[in-house]
């Protein structure tokens, strides 16, 4: 199979993860730290960065490190967008710049 499956799969987790581990976080009734690391939320978004490691090990099993590891610039604009969707954050003119501009990079290197 292609790595860049693997590749893309393991950013795809990972960018989930964050927004379902911020969910978990956010709860009120927050007693302390294993308070928040015990509820399904946050069990569900480590377990979902457990499977991104596990994709992005396959991944580099066949491709370069410097390959790889300019993809996993995509979370600074999946994790942004989807905390707006789901969260009612805002994105500044300032992150669409940002996000443009490490789009622009990544497929500077993704061809290169």
């Amino acid at each position: 199979m292609n790595p860049i499956v693997f590749i893309i799969g393991s950013v795809l987790l990972g960018a989930c993860a964050q927004l379902v581990m911020k969910s978990g976080a956010s709860r009120p009734g927050s007693k302390g730290l294993l308070s928040i690391l015990t509820r399904p939320a946050t069990v569900a978004g480590l377990t979902l960065n457990a499977l991104a490691a596990a994709l992005w090990i396959i991944s580099l099993r066949s491709v370069d490190l410097s390959y790889a590891f300019p993809w996993l610039s995509l979370n600074f604009i999946l994790v942004p967008l989807g905390a707006a969707l789901f969260y009612g954050e805002q994105i500044t003119g300032q992150k669409v710049v940002g996000m443009l501009g490490i789009t622009i990079g990544l497929a500077i290197v993704a061809v290169g």
